[in-house]
């Protein structure tokens, strides 16, 4: 019995349960929720109830990742034809003095998974799409390529555009999370509704998320990654992404001036670019049970290659406003959109959650050394168990 309690100790001590990281001096900050067996008994939840609180509504061996940045430049990027991953746009791209954020942003078109140009609105497969013909593909306009795959008729009321901060780059994505989506055949992950490029036939089931929020100049970015049956439908992604907001940051989704989810499933891949350093991931899909939190290295070919992806340079000079725009031409308003006469406010409003003044129990500056290379700091934040309580 102490040789197994001694192994869980050791086992969420070199993957906390809970963890909190600076990715630069002053800027972008990592929380990390992992419910991996035993995580009641990680020490690092001891000082923060809050964490504790995130991590009852989550599904078991699952990790939540949000990344909170104060101030950044956000971009679209990719190649003017084909695709690539954050790996060979790093490597194309290698002069830069920034560090950054990358992920993938929006669907494309992958031949081995799409059969179809859109669903019929009785539910019967459209026309047969031409294998290989539009492979890799964005849906919907993207500013990085002139090729797009038009947007399924029937999903067309779930996409808008999300635009760069300077107003110069844009992609397609959706479905917004400003509004709960309710049970509709469209949303259920069977045929013909899985053979669509662009289609949403996981909105309502289990799968991994990737998610943009904006309030004004500051931006988050969500994961949730898991085995895509432990993971979560859009509605309990929103739930988690509220909690984590109202817990931490005082701020609900509903106020939020972008509130997009940029893909799901084994697309999702969220990674950090320093000068000089090689691509380390945050949170990736399709790990399948061998999911692991902190900066990690990219392994090479493990990520899927994308037409458009979004970029975000830590410490840039942000738009003041986010910048959406529906394709459906619908107000930005979510009550109006639901047909409520409130806006719509999420579960789990954290009444738990403890809000106190900021305490620094180890002294940043004792290990905190902006010159070291990311991974170095990271390690000895894990080896200290560094915890703040905000």
């Amino acid at each position: 019995m102490l040789l197994l309690g001694f192994a869980l100790f050791f086992t969420l001590v070199n993957a906390a349960a809970y963890q909190k990281f600076p990715l630069d001096e002053n800027n972008a900050v990592v929380y990390q929720f992992y419910t991996a067996d035993g995580w009641e008994h990680d020490p690092t939840l001891n000082n923060d109830a809050r964490a504790k609180t995130m991590m009852q509504h989550m599904n078991p061996n699952g990790i939540f990742t949000a990344v909170v940045i104060p101030k950044s430049r956000m971009s679209i990027v990719g190649p003017s034809q084909g695709t690539q991953d954050p790996d060979e746009y790093a490597r194309d791209n290698p002069a830069f003095e920034t560090p950054y954020l990358i992920m993938n942003g929006g669907f494309f078109v992958v031949s081995k998974s799409h059969d179809y140009f859109d669903v019929l609105p009785n539910g019967q497969p459209g026309k047969a799409l031409p294998p290989g013909t539009y492979e890799g593909w964005p849906v919907g306009p993207t500013s990085t390529t002139p090729n797009s795959f038009k947007i399924p008729s029937l999903y067309k009321d779930q996409y808008e555009m999300l635009k760069s901060d300077d107003g110069k780059s844009f992609l397609t994505t959706g479905p917004s999370l400003k509004k709960v989506q309710v049970e509709e055949d469209r949303f259920q992950h069977v045929p013909p509704y899985t053979k669509v490029p662009g289609g949403q036939a996981t909105v309502i089931n289990n799968n991994e998320r990737l998610v943009l929020v904006q309030f004004g100049a500051e931006k988050m970015v969500f994961t949730y990654t898991a085995l895509r049956t432990k993971a979560v439908g859009i509605n309990k992604m929103g739930a988690l992404i509220n909690l984590f907001l109202q817990s931490y940051l005082h701020k609900d989704l509903s106020d939020a001036t972008v509130a997009i989810n940029l893909d799901g499933g084994k697309s999702v891949i969220l990674a950090y670019q320093e000068p000089g350093q090689p691509l380390k991931i945050i949170a990736q899909g399709y790990r399948k049970d061998k999911q692991i939190p902190g900066l990690t290295p990219y392994i090479p070919g493990s990520s899927r290659k994308f037409p458009s992806m979004v970029k975000i340079e830590l410490g840039g000079r942000a738009s003041p406003l986010g910048k959406v725009m529906r394709r459906s031409g619908l107000p930005l308003n979510p009550a109006k959109h639901c047909g409520q006469t409130k806006r719509p406010r999420w579960d789990y409003a954290g009444k738990e959650a403890h809000h106190g003044t900021r305490v620094t129990t180890r002294a940043e500056k004792s290990f905190f050394d902006p010159a070291a290379p990311t991974d170095v700091r990271h390690a000895v934040y894990l080896a200290t168990m560094y915890e703040t309580v905000l």
